[in-house]
């Protein structure tokens, strides 16, 4: 599936989209005018690779300003989606831990992270957050999906 054409102010339009990691690189993970694009597309694959390695991730929604229009995106933004019957009290691996912490994730990586087991209020309340534009109350945008 591809991604939709950005509306007029550089936003996705309004649904989650599903989307493949080739099509993410060409649409927001090339070079543009600077080298942050390709950088931070380069920190996700290594973050996606540790995510289906652990075994726990069903998909990662995508979302900040890489998945704009903005020609100089400072950061990538993720939900992680776990099973709907995930133990968040479980003991963790370390490959789950790798993935799972916001602080290991966020001093490895430079992404912000949330986690969510799938079709929870929990998951459904972050996408919300993650569809409203900063700064714009009342306006959203879309979001994408890539599926491990």
């Amino acid at each position: 599936m591809p991604i939709p054409a950005l509306d007029p102010h550089g936003f996705l339009p309004v649904v989650v989209h599903d989307c493949t990691l080739e099509k993410l690189k060409a649409a927001f993970g090339s070079f543009q005018t600077t080298e942050r694009r390709p950088q931070l597309f380069d920190k996700l694959v290594a973050f996606l690779a540790e995510a289906k390695s652990a075994r726990i991730v069903l998909s990662v929604l995508v979302n900040g300003n890489f998945v704009t229009a903005k020609p100089d995106p400072y950061d990538i933004d993720l939900i992680l989606v776990v099973a709907p019957d995930h133990d968040f009290a479980a003991e963790l691996s370390p490959g789950e831990y790798a993935v799972l912490s916001k602080r290991r994730v966020h001093r490895r990586h430079g992404f912000d992270l949330l986690v969510a087991r799938a079709d929870s209020e929990e998951h459904r309340r972050y996408v919300s957050f993650f569809q409203q534009i900063r700064f714009e109350p009342g306006r959203t945008k879309g979001i994408l999906r890539l599926r491990l």
